[in-house]
């Protein structure tokens, strides 16, 4: 076996010792690699390798040994990455305040032009009362409410999006 290839089957020991480490380790993974590499260099150099396991078990502990150091030295460390770091400004922006606030104007005139089931349906809803609660109360069957909820949210939606397109829509055109 010639140099290349003997060095080339000790990086495949290498890399098949590190996968385990690959994904706490992802970004230190090539740097941890070479670091390996050049220890075992020193180590058969200076005679540390004393032939008791076959080379191939000394790099795997060699590079064991290297990721759990490498962890343990994270530890102390709280480690933030920027892409998940969200900045934001605390304090809303007036365009911010303007649209939430005709939002929510925009949500009283559709409740407001909802008919009286629907709100009711909604409170009990708000309250956390279940489908089969409400149905009792109401004394219908659970699957009737359903598609009485769903019809409900199906028309207020359009009331919304006929309001929000700058239509004028009344109670009327919603029941």
């Amino acid at each position: 076996m010639g140099d290349d290839e003997a060095l080339a089957e000790v990086r495949r020991w290498v890399r098949g010792a590190v996968s385990p480490y690959r994904f706490q380790l992802a970004a230190e993974i090539e740097d941890l690699e070479q670091e390996v590499l050049l220890e075992l260099i020193e180590a058969l150099r200076g005679e540390r390798f004393e032939g008791r396991s076959r080379l191939a078990t000394y790099v795997r502990r060699m590079v064991h040994h290297k990721c759990l150091n490498r962890l343990r030295a994270r530890r102390g460390r709280a480690w933030v990455d920027c892409d998940a770091v969200e900045l934001v400004d605390p304090e809303p922006t007036p365009f911010d305040l303007a649209r939430r606030r005709g939002d929510l104007e925009l949500g009283l005139r559709v409740l407001a032009a909802m008919p009286e089931s629907c709100r009711e349906l909604w409170m009990m809803i708000h309250r956390g009362l279940g489908y089969e609660a409400m149905a009792e109360r109401l004394g219908v069957a659970a699957g009737t409410l359903r598609v009485r909820v769903l019809r409900c949210r199906e028309k207020a939606l359009a009331l919304r999006a006929q309001l929000a397109g700058g239509g004028n829509a009344t109670p009327a055109a919603v029941t």
